[in-house]
Parts: C-alpha cells; sequence; structure tokens
C-alpha cells in the first residue's frame, strides 16, 4: 500500500514538474518572439527614419541587410537631431510604459498548481 502511495506522489510530482518545464519553454519561446519583434521593428523604424530624412539613399547608402545607412551627425541639421533625440526619447517612454503594464499582467497570473 505504501509503495503504491509513494507511486502515486511521484507520479504527481513528475506531472508537476513537467508541466512547469513546459510552461517556462512556451513562456521563453513567446518572449523571444516578442523580442524578435520589437527588434525588426526598431530595425525597420531606424531605417524608415533614415530613408526620411536622408531622402532616397543611394546605393552606396545602404548597408548589407539592405536598409539605409545612418549618416553622420555632422550631415543632420541641429533641427533633425532635434527631433530625432525627441521621437526616440518618447518611443523610449512609449517602450518603457508598456513593460510596466505587460509585467503588472504577468505578475497578476497565477502560476499553475
Amino acid at each position: 500500500h505504501s509503495l503504491q502511495a509513494l507511486n502515486f506522489r511521484l507520479r504527481q510530482e513528475l506531472t508537476r514538474a513537467l508541466y512547469q518545464q513546459d510552461a517556462a519553454t512556451r513562456i521563453i519561446a513567446k518572449l523571444k518572439k516578442e523580442r524578435d519583434e520589437a527588434h525588426e521593428l526598431v530595425r525597420r523604424f531606424q531605417a524608415h527614419t533614415r530613408a526620411t530624412t536622408n531622402g532616397s539613399a543611394t546605393s552606396e547608402e545602404v548597408n548589407k541587410h539592405g536598409t539605409p545607412r545612418a549618416r553622420d551627425d555632422a550631415e543632420h541639421t541641429p533641427m533633425e537631431v532635434d527631433e530625432n533625440k525627441n521621437l526616440m526619447e518618447s518611443l523610449k517612454k512609449e517602450i518603457i510604459d508598456m513593460s510596466k503594464v505587460l509585467s503588472k499582467a504577468r505578475r497578476k497570473r497565477k502560476p499553475p498548481e
């Protein structure tokens, strides 16, 4: 009888551990996907802002990924530099705010038992 109880308890523990490991793997995969999407969005945004501030990029201004090459700060007018800094600060603040909201939502979820 005690062997059956031990076997049952060990099966429950194993099931719980496997479920937790599977959940952790799914969360990691989801976070990696979100990270990759964010990186892609930032890359596209940077390419777009470079293209709009540069006008149309010539072939020598395009990097190996097909995105326009960044101009040196000396090539930017002071107004462009200020606008880009303000835009980047605004985006940074928006990303941080969204991160806080998502972190709160994750903390509110109860872990599986």
